[in-house]
């Protein structure tokens, strides 16, 4: 998922899973490679969107989520990190080695990657768009129920390779609805209900 889409398709099917259990773990393989998130704040700070969009509060932006890369960069100042419409944004919590080290916020060896820090263009369009949003290790399980709930898009391809790997996903789910009528787990495995959609809409509901 390295080609973002800058504006919803029209052929946008939309799928809500309700499961009975915590299954955040089993969508990890398309939280890792990124699920698109329609977005109000383009054009503004990366902190702006953390805390509206995703409503973290900044304690748990300033303890938890220690390593940030956006568009491939990674980012120290969240205010000046500027969205823009088809931008990458890659959380993570602390990474171990030298590496995490390094590229971690405003850490004692930032310095090392200073050529490839990312520095916010002087311009950048505001509105609406898409953004590819990347969770990793413990941030993923901590914020991947709350954007899996509010619902993200993916690519059909990339959820029907999820489905191919994680068969044990639908004995979680009580109910399955796409485009607002249910549906069977033996017809999302096919992947003929959603094979002519750009996107998938997905909503995963659980506890």
């Amino acid at each position: 998922m390295t080609d973002t889409p800058l504006n919803l398709p029209e052929k946008t099917a939309r799928l809500v899973l309700r499961c009975e259990t915590d299954c955040v773990s089993a969508f990890s393989p398309l939280l890792q490679s990124g699920v698109y998130l329609h977005s109000r704040n383009i054009g503004q700070s990366v902190r702006v969107f953390l805390t509206g969009q995703l409503q973290l509060n900044d304690k748990y932006i300033g303890d938890r989520i220690s390593t940030i890369f956006l568009d491939g960069m990674p980012v120290d100042d969240l205010d000046a990190a500027l969205l823009k419409n088809g931008s990458r944004l890659a959380l993570s919590s602390a990474m171990p080695g030298l590496v995490g080290a390094t590229m971690r916020q405003r850490g004692s060896l930032a310095s090392l990657r200073s050529a490839i820090t990312y520095r916010a263009d002087e311009s950048c369009e505001q509105g609406e768009g898409l953004i590819c949003m990347k969770l990793f290790n413990l941030v993923m399980r901590e914020i991947g129920k709350k954007i899996l709930r509010a619902g993200v898009y993916v690519r059909p391809k990339a959820f029907q390779e999820l489905l191919t790997g994680q068969h044990m996903l639908f004995q979680d789910c009580v109910a399955i609805f796409l485009n607002g009528s249910a549906a069977a787990p033996e017809e999302l495995l096919s992947g003929k209900l959603f094979e002519e959609s750009t996107l998938l809409e997905l909503t995963v509901i659980m506890p």
